[in-house]
């Protein structure tokens, strides 16, 4: 189980960079059996898109963005 939120950051107050955040809060013994086997672990993450910082607009904008990259399953 993981709790994950996404920050904004600013580096040297230039550059906006946005990054996903999580932290293990259990499963941290199955997290290591699959790094010592080299395989990619799954995890499931829930977002409230009412609680979302995205534009009022398209408040899962955000989450997309970050997200999309990632494999899914």
């Amino acid at each position: 189980m993981l709790l994950a939120w996404i920050e904004d950051r600013y580096i040297r107050a230039e550059h906006p960079e946005q990054f996903l955040v999580g932290i293990v809060l259990d499963g941290h013994h199955k997290l290591l059996a699959y790094t010592r086997r080299h395989e990619p672990a799954r995890a499931l993450m829930l977002f409230r898109v009412e609680d979302s910082w995205g534009p009022p607009e398209d408040r899962a904008r955000w989450i997309n963005e970050v997200t999309s990259s990632m494999a899914l399953c």
